[in-house]
């Protein structure tokens, strides 16, 4: 083993290229797969919010009722879990 400055073992420059390209590739990865993460969590959003919105225009409607909190309730979910994964990719 070779000794630089000070007793230090010398780093090869080939393995701090490979250490970086693997941190390079994880994190591609990671982006592609929150990427279809997202899209398939805002395709469920967006369904969802034009069923609560549909539901709430209806005339006569009976208002906030049960299945209408729920899918709020998913609404809300989705966007935080669509917030949080934005948050880390950036």
């Amino acid at each position: 083993m070779n000794t630089g400055h000070m007793g230090k073992p010398d780093t090869d420059s080939s393995d701090v290229d490979l250490e970086t390209l693997r941190r390079e590739r994880l994190a591609k990865a990671i982006t592609v797969e929150y990427r279809k993460k997202n899209l398939a969590d805002s395709e469920k959003l967006l369904a969802l919010a034009k069923d609560l919105s549909a539901e709430c225009s209806t005339p006569g409607s009976a208002g906030p009722g049960a299945g209408n909190m729920d899918k709020a309730k998913e609404i809300e979910k989705l966007a935080k879990r669509m917030k949080q994964r934005l948050m880390q990719i950036q």
